[in-house]
Order: C-alpha cells, then structure tokens, then sequence
C-alpha cells in the first residue's frame, strides 16, 4: 500500500518516524525498525531519504539497516516459539 500523508509533508513524516526510533526503547525500538524496513521494502522511502534524516554515513546506515534486521528476525523467532 503506497504511503499517504494528508497531515504532514514527507520531510515531517521522516522527522517523526527519526524522532519515533531515538525515544523508543524495547519492543517499540523493534516496531519502528520493522516499519522503517517495511517502507524502505515498499518502495515508499528511499535507503538515501532514511539514511539523510537518520544523519548516517552509507556505512552507518549499513550498519544500522543490519541491526534492525537482526531486531526484526529476533522477533520472529520469538514469536513462532512453541512449547512442547
């Protein structure tokens, strides 16, 4: 589904989404990271628009899209846990 704002410019929505990932502590750090992916995935962000508002290098950015992975498969796993 493409990305629509009706309330905020782009530029306000990456700020948010910024702002959102440095506040967030614990499962939200994984929410945000997965929808952060989720957008970049979708082609409603650019790796270069996150990467410019986050204030990374290329290989901070690298580094940064590789623990959210991590964060998002570590969640996964989790919950496809099942007991005996």
């Amino acid at each position: 589904m493409a990305l629509v704002l009706k309330h905020q410019t782009r530029g306000q929505f990456l700020a948010r989404l910024r702002a959102d990932m440095r506040d967030s502590i614990g499962n939200r750090t994984v929410h945000v990271a997965d929808r952060i992916m989720a957008l970049i995935g979708a082609g409603d962000l650019t790796d270069t628009e996150v990467r410019n508002e986050f204030g990374y290098s290329v290989a901070q950015w690298n580094t940064a899209k590789a623990r959210f992975n991590a964060l998002i498969n570590a969640r996964r796993t989790l919950r496809a846990a099942v007991g005996e």
